[in-house]
Formats: C-alpha cells, structure tokens, sequence
C-alpha cells in the first residue's frame, strides 16, 4: 500500500514521491513520463518533406505553428518525419496551415487519419481555389493548399502550361477512401461542372 504525490515537471518527466505503508518509513521520488504515455496515434502528424532536412528542422517548423512545447516526440520511420503533440487539436491546427521547411511548403498529415489526394477535373483557370475550397470543406478537411497539375508536355517549350486538373490532399470524413462528387459553378452567366474521381462531366 502506498500513496503518490507529484513534486515537479521537468523535460523528461513529472516527479513523484512514493509513500510506502503506514508507519514503513520507506519514501522515495521516481520519474514516470506521464506527458508521453498518454500520447495517442491522434497525437501524431507525418510530413514528408520536399527538401533534405534533419528531424530537428521538421520538428522547429511544426513547432513555429503550434507552439515549441507542444512537440513531445519526432523522429523518422518509413521515409517520413512522425512527430506527436500534446493534443489533437495541435494535429488539426498544423495539418490545415501545413509548414514551410527551406522556403519550400510541406503539408502535414493527421496519422491517424491519413490524407487522401483529390484530383478534380474539368476546372478552367478563371475558377478560383478558394471557391473549390469552399465546397470541398464540406465533405472534409483539406490539409494542403490546392494547386494546378502540369499538362505534361514533352516540348520544353510548354513545361510551364498547366491543365485544366487541380489537386489537394483531404482528411475525408468517416475515414472515406475516396470522393466522389461533382459541383456547378457559374461564372459570368455560364454553367461549370468539375468533379472529383469517378465522374465524367
């Protein structure tokens, strides 16, 4: 029989004092890691970033974004950077805003809810993102900015064309393995239909 009580915080831990039975005598103070056991796979975010970096860099950029304190644990696994917060809303935070590392974007993705890369179609350039967004939020989370696909010339005198596809990377909702929707915009008195997988316009 013996009680517990806390004495301090300190990086690696919390202190406790360990009083053993009544009238034994016997005390002592043990380090338990209690901010770390209580972490969770929703505690975690992977990013796989575009540029070398070491896991100090990753974990300084994720840490611009929800606070320093709030990285317990980083390192790296599988060819991505696994980096747990204090709590999932954290998760949520840095996975809408994603980090920059060396000037180049990175976005963040929930571990336990992996993203799933959206590609719609059928989107003329004058179609803004933010309207995309907008409706694409409804369905889930995008955790990446969207961004126009390369058309995929061979000619070097048109690498720069884009097609009229987009794409982004969602936390669909119910852990969905794919999207499948179409939407219609109008746009100076004309009708749009862009739809993600599985439509045809």
């Amino acid at each position: 029989m013996f009680t517990i009580k806390k004495l301090c915080s300190a990086p690696r831990g919390e202190q406790f004092r360990c009083v053993f039975g009544p009238g034994s005598g016997a005390t002592g103070s043990v380090w338990a890691v209690c901010p770390w056991w209580r972490l969770t796979r929703r505690h975690a975010v992977r990013l796989v970033p575009a540029v070398s970096c070491s896991v100090e860099e990753v974990s300084l950029a994720v840490g611009e974004v929800v606070g320093y304190g709030s990285v317990k644990s980083a390192s790296r696994m599988n060819g991505a950077v696994l980096i747990f917060l204090d709590s999932p809303e954290k998760v949520s935070d840095v996975g809408v805003s994603g980090v920059v590392i060396q000037d180049s974007f990175t976005p963040v993705h929930p571990l336990v809810n992996p993203a799933r890369k959206i590609t719609i179609s059928n989107v003329p350039p004058f179609i803004r993102n933010e309207v995309l967004a907008k409706e694409l939020s409804r369905f889930g989370q995008l955790v990446s900015p969207i961004k126009m696909l390369s058309l995929g010339s061979k000619s070097p005198l048109l690498k720069h064309v884009v097609c009229h596809r987009r794409q982004v990377f969602m936390v669909l909702r119910e852990n969905s393995a794919e999207l499948n929707l179409s939407f219609n915009f109008k746009v100076d008195g004309f009708s749009y239909m862009v739809f993600t997988p599985r439509r045809r316009p």
